[in-house]
């Protein structure tokens, strides 16, 4: 309820009255990404979203926060200029990339899970799992399903 006066209503005005281009803004609870339309209201919003915090005693986390190239041209022109390929960022446990659509070559934002939160997943799947020696099998497979990883075979052996 806090961030939606600190926040989502300062956002929605300065969509409208300061900024040149479109402006998307996705917010769950405390963490956020901005789209921006130019380069320029991006650089604008960045410079003036901290001064809001401040008003209200709150900071951005520095390491959690920057401004990237990203969208349907962010290749292409870092292509051209010899860049690479966009960067990409983690939000919500899923770590978002630039990409296009094999049949029609049209943009699309193509999401994995993020390898930290896989790592934690992978961790507490084998932590249930019984060991082989507890097993009256000699040989199988156990099948373990969780949202982030799809449907994973997991082998073990009692050898």
């Amino acid at each position: 309820m806090y961030l939606h006066y600190v926040f989502d209503l300062w956002v929605e005005v300065w969509r409208k009255k300061v900024a040149k281009g479109d402006v998307i803004v996705v917010r769950y609870a405390d963490d956020l990404v901005v789209g921006f339309q130019y380069r320029t209201d991006a650089e604008r919003f960045l410079q003036q979203f901290p001064e809001r915090l401040a008003k209200f005693g709150l900071e951005l986390h520095a390491d959690k926060t920057r401004l990237i190239e990203f969208g349907r041209f962010a290749a292409r022109d870092r292509k051209y200029r010899g860049e690479g390929k966009p960067e990409t960022f983690t939000f919500l446990g899923f770590t978002h990339f630039c990409g296009q659509l094999n049949s029609s070559r049209a943009f699309i934002v193509w999401r994995i899970t993020a390898k930290k939160r896989m790592v934690a997943k992978l961790k507490a799947i084998k932590a249930e799992l019984p060991t082989p020696e507890a097993s009256s099998h000699s040989r199988g497979w156990c099948m373990a399903s969780d949202s982030c990883a799809g449907i994973l075979p997991i082998p073990w052996s009692s050898r």
